[in-house]
């Protein structure tokens, strides 16, 4: 295992997100066998669906486990790595990284206030793959919600060289011996509270092809009475 002996010394607890129910039933049987039990746990969902209802149950439970232990569980960092590249065009709505997703992620991480932002104390989101066209898609999603997240670099040419997590994951692991590049960027959230985005409703082609008829019949009937 890659991960520190001592599980007293982590200062996160770990929740993992999977879309395949073996992968997620496979990484909830090592638990236990890294005695890790209370400290990592796996879901297998879909984040792009079930996200909010996950943050929204893990927010009320924290919300009560703070007035019982005065202890701040927040949000504080998400990880998103090497996801499913998805390069043909019609699979594109199935990549991890939408703006409904950037959306939920502002709704529920603290914000920072503090400046400069500090991977150590500052609420933030990590983006890794070994594909660099898929860390720049995932990067100009967020880049592009400014107002919730702010990249940690604005040179989007630049990739970050470390893993700021400290623990490689496996895929990480068999690209970097092999002598592969890793490209890497972090978002921190920004100062400004989430507000609920205004979804304005356009009216499909054939809806406007009725509403055109309708408003042409109305004429019709009163030009000829």
């Amino acid at each position: 295992s890659n991960l520190p002996k001592d599980p007293s010394t982590y200062p996160y607890n770990y929740l993992g997100l999977e879309i395949r129910p073996m992968v997620a039933q496979f990484a909830k049987d090592r638990i236990a066998k890294h005695h890790l039990t209370g400290i990592v746990e796996f879901v297998g969902c879909n984040a792009n669906i079930d996200l909010d209802r996950l943050l929204r149950l893990y927010q009320t439970q924290a919300s009560q486990a703070n007035k019982d232990d005065n202890a701040p569980l927040l949000l504080q960092r998400v990880s998103i790595q090497y996801p499913d590249p998805h390069f043909k065009k019609p699979h594109a709505k199935r990549r991890v990284v939408t703006e409904d997703l950037v959306d939920t992620l502002a709704k529920y991480m603290p914000l920072n206030h503090q400046e400069p932002c500090a991977p150590e104390t500052s609420s933030l989101v990590f983006l890794q793959s070994d594909i660099q066209s898929v860390l720049d898609g995932m990067r100009q999603v967020f880049g592009n919600c400014t107002e919730y997240f702010q990249d940690a670099h604005p040179d989007v040419d630049y990739y970050m060289p470390d893993n700021i997590l400290k623990v490689p994951t496996e895929r990480e692991v068999s690209v970097l011996v092999r002598d592969l590049p890793v490209y890497r960027a972090v978002f921190y959230r920004t100062a400004t509270p989430w507000q609920e985005r205004v979804v304005e409703e356009s009216l499909t082609e054939s809806e406007e092809e009725s509403t055109t008829d309708d408003d042409d019949s109305e004429d019709n009937a009163k030009r000829h009475p």
